[in-house]
């Protein structure tokens, strides 16, 4: 199954789950709300236990898996349905309530118009069955992006909220309290026209089948500049690739097909950069544009033989570069490597994407090519209500703001950059990359009831940790560290546009204003929530 731009196999979610001393047999399932977004559900038959401790069963399968293949809730059954030819039923498996859900409380049902109206939505965007008013969002599974979608339709219902408001009240019954008796309405989203944000001289020397120009964000003009400062390095230059089993035999056609629709999909694919031509650096989108696709039948080779291919490739691939005012900004290319699976590989710059719009990009290109290739057509599309284009509105509007520049400007000003030891600095040989990891699994569950506690999410417990470290490394009583916002809008369907939407921001901290690692996380998630809504200034500024 594919959820949030991660292929999973259930069956090994399945086969971990079986492994607990407590579990006798197993199944996991996907479901998915109106609104597409998806959910895993673990269903167990109990062994020797009387109850599911769903936090253990976490914790035992963060050992072994990353998290995005753990399971939202957990839900206990006395045995695994099977149809007549006994395979899962999948249909009469039950739908998980409330306490299946890490952290669920009490169930407290909505008791106002207003209360009624917003669990409906939560619900919808949650991709849940019931949730009560007094759920913390957090416990619920939320996060920056499923903040954007729900806030997103809150908006489009006509209800004045915003991330932060979602991050510090969290609860549908606190949300209702501030919005007090009002009724939802006409939508609070508008989309910027096309051509809106450039002057009449630019437009009128723009090249002819170009349907919209807007300026670069700040971040992606620095990128450009330094891509193109970097001679072969090729900085801000990406190539990702990505391994798809298949049985079927790979067809060239529905591929190309498939790509041509994604393209008209987004303007950003269609897009091309110019730093000077113009009163000020433009992107330029234009209304046809032939996305490169190459496909290469490697069956043939051995494995060895494969991977030597492929350093040659990427090496091809990355001398190629890319002309950012002639475009396309992206090529893909297709190696079928044996009867069972094939590899799609981007080539891209950075400024066109990140990690979010390039995993959102490939599930569009497989939806459509599935759909093609089978003959089940084509899975159901609705468009984005914004563009990338507002996004960059967005910014232009917070470069503009007094009340976003008055606060970086106290960050900046008040707190110096994170250094680490002079001695540690390399003073002779080439640079090298460090990579550490630290498995954290034993210490989960107490990590997350610390979370719970403070009514603060897991990444504000990892946050505050990270940044005692700094702490301890830095002289500095008061200093800042870079974190990455995104600064997608608050729309419907704002979390499947493409584009750079990154912005690294200082995060300011001051050592010794909190006495217990409690009210370090308090503190810590305070300062996340308050940045949100400044989050659009760029870097550079």
């Amino acid at each position: 199954v594919k959820i949030r731009g991660y292929r999973i196999e259930l069956g090994e979610i399945e086969a971990r789950l079986r492994q607990h001393p407590h579990i006798h047999d197993a199944v996991t399932t996907v479901r998915q709300s109106t609104t597409g977004e998806k959910s895993l559900i673990g269903y167990a038959v109990l062994a020797d236990a009387d109850a599911l401790d769903s936090s253990a069963l976490r914790a035992h399968l963060a050992a072994t898996l990353p998290d995005y293949m753990i399971p939202a809730a957990f839900v206990v059954i006395d045995q695994v349905p099977l149809t007549t030819n006994g395979k899962v039923d999948h249909r009469a498996l039950p739908a998980p309530d409330l306490t299946a859900f890490a952290g669920a409380e009490q169930y407290v049902a909505p008791r106002t118009p207003v209360e009624e109206k917003l669990a409906a939505i939560w619900q919808d965007v949650l991709g849940l069955d019931r949730v009560g008013v007094e759920d913390s969002f957090f416990d619920l599974g939320g996060d920056s992006i499923r903040a954007v979608r729900l806030v997103g339709a809150l908006r489009a219902a006509g209800y004045d909220v915003s991330i932060p408001d979602v991050f510090q009240l969290k609860t549908i019954a606190a949300l209702a309290t501030r919005l007090g008796g009002h009724e939802s309405g006409e939508s609070l989203i508008t989309a910027i026209e096309p051509f809106a944000q450039v002057s009449d001289v630019d437009r009128a020397a723009l090249p002819a089948g170009v349907v919209d120009a807007y300026p670069l964000s700040q971040v992606q003009t620095g990128m450009l500049v330094e891509m193109l400062a970097s001679g072969d390095e090729r900085v801000y230059q990406n190539i990702n690739s990505f391994r798809i089993p298949d049985t079927g035999s790979f067809s060239a056609e529905a591929m190309r097909e498939a790509v041509d629709m994604v393209v008209a999909r987004h303007d950003i694919l269609r897009t091309t950069m110019h730093l000077d031509g113009y009163s000020q650096p433009l992107q330029l989108v234009h209304g046809t544009v032939e996305v490169p696709l190459t496909v290469h039948d490697v069956r043939d080779l051995t494995a060895e033989q494969q991977k030597e291919l492929a350093f040659a490739f990427v090496a091809q691939e990355r001398a190629a570069g890319f002309d950012i005012a002639a475009g396309p900004l992206l090529r893909i290319s297709v190696h079928v490597e044996s009867d069972q699976a094939w590899r799609m590989t981007f080539s891209h710059i950075h400024a066109i994407t990140e990690g979010w719009s390039y995993h959102t990009l490939l599930m569009e290109i497989l939806d459509a090519y599935r759909g093609l290739s089978g003959g089940h057509g084509l899975p159901a599309h609705e468009a984005p209500s914004v563009r990338f284009a507002d996004f960059i509105a967005a910014e232009q509007a917070s470069l503009a703001d007094e009340g976003d520049q008055g606060f970086w400007r106290d960050v900046v000003e008040s707190h110096s950059p994170a250094r680490i030891p002079a001695a540690w600095a390399a003073t002779e040989g080439p640079r090298e990359l460090l990579h550490t990891r630290v498995p954290f699994a034993d210490l989960e569950n107490d990590l997350r009831r610390l979370a719970a506690e403070a009514k603060t999410s897991l990444k504000s417990v990892l946050l505050a940790a990270h940044l005692k470290v700094l702490g301890s490394l830095t002289a500095d009583p008061a200093f800042h560290t870079g974190v990455v916002y995104h600064g997608r809008l608050e729309a419907p369907g704002a979390d499947r546009v493409l584009g750079m939407h990154l912005n690294t921001l200082p995060f300011p901290m001051t050592k010794g204003a909190a006495r217990t690692w409690r009210e370090l996380v308090e503190e810590v998630y305070r300062q996340e929530t308050e940045i949100w809504s400044h989050r659009r200034y760029p870097l550079p500024a």
